[in-house]
């Protein structure tokens, strides 16, 4: 097998991984969800009016900081949204993990002194 054939194998892996499949499953649970849609509305809304501020090349004032980390607060507090953002660390955390695996691989560093006890998720399998 060639190496694209198991770059292509791997990639049918992950998008078959459960991993995915919940990140996938909670995605549309959260736009079910009127209050977490309108809550994502909100926070688009004031990231641009944020970024409007940036582009100026204006500071941001104070209140308007404070009103974005507020509804931004408010709206990870919706289940579905929670969820979604678990689901979704959770898969960010697997792909981490293989790049990391491929990294050591090439570099040789196989053993990379990894206890399983890292942030990274690997388990030990280093």
């Amino acid at each position: 097998m060639s190496i694209l054939e198991k770059a292509m194998e791997l990639a049918e892996d992950i998008a078959n991984s459960p991993e995915l499949a919940e990140v996938r499953e909670a995605e549309i649970k959260m736009y079910q969800n009127p209050a977490a849609v309108e809550g994502l509305k909100k926070i688009s809304e004031k990231q641009e009016e944020l970024k409007d501020y940036q582009m100026l090349g204006k500071e941001i004032p104070k209140e308007q900081l404070e009103e974005f980390y507020k509804i931004q607060e408010e709206v990870q507090q919706i289940e579905e949204i929670q969820n979604y953002l678990q689901a979704q660390s959770r898969f960010n955390q697997l792909i981490q993990t293989i790049n990391l695996i491929i990294e050591r691989a090439v570099t040789g560093d196989r053993d990379g002194g990894c206890s399983g006890n890292c942030s990274s998720g690997c388990s030990g399998c280093c």
